[in-house]
């Protein structure tokens, strides 16, 4: 069995994350949100999703993560991270 490493590998310079994340920062949670114009509408798709990648649970991970990322597209990430050891949301 192995478990991916949650790590930032590169950063695009015209991305969306530029400023936000950097190379070797560790990505310790990803929240899934229904957007504020979505909640309650049927297209919403349930409530928000969470997934605590410092957990060590099998069903916890980034891939489940990624795939949830494109199951529900219109759902907004927010990452919680460790740079240097320091953890930062």
């Amino acid at each position: 069995a192995y478990r991916l490493i949650p790590t930032i590998l590169n950063v695009d310079e015209n991305g969306p994350a530029k400023g936000l994340l950097e190379k070797g920062d560790l990505i310790k949670k990803v929240t899934l949100t229904v957007p504020e114009d979505a909640r309650g509408a049927e297209e919403s798709d349930g409530d928000d999703l969470e997934f605590d990648l410092a957990n060590q649970e099998k069903e916890v991970s980034l891939e489940n993560a990624f795939w949830e990322m494109q199951v529900h597209p219109r759902r907004i990430a927010r990452l919680e991270i460790s740079r240097n050891g320091k953890d930062m949301k």
